[in-house]
């Protein structure tokens, strides 16, 4: 009777041993995940600080960032053709 007791409790706790190995592996790919949205964001970020203190186009200064930020995380579908209602409308 103790040894069945000693035997089911090993069980649970090997159980709850492979329930954090998996949650542990989990967490570094949610790390290294947040690691390249990171690197992203500050090539964006760069990108629209250049584009603010660099010469302005004709065109609406928020349509380009949008274009370059759609470049920058790979959308291969955007367009300054996209944005062109943006590039309209007045922004502040």
């Amino acid at each position: 009777m103790l040894l069945n007791e000693f035997l089911r409790e090993h069980d649970a706790f090997l159980e709850e041993q492979e329930k954090v190995r998996k949650l542990e592996a989990a967490l570094s790919t949610v790390n290294e995940r947040l690691k390249e949205q990171e690197e992203k964001i500050d090539t964006v970020s760069a990108a629209v600080v250049t584009n603010i203190t660099g010469p302005q186009s004709s065109a609406s200064p928020v349509a380009a960032e949008l274009v370059l930020a759609a470049e920058v995380l790979g959308s291969a579908r955007a367009s300054p053709a996209h944005f062109g209602a943006l590039a309209e409308m007045p922004f502040a």
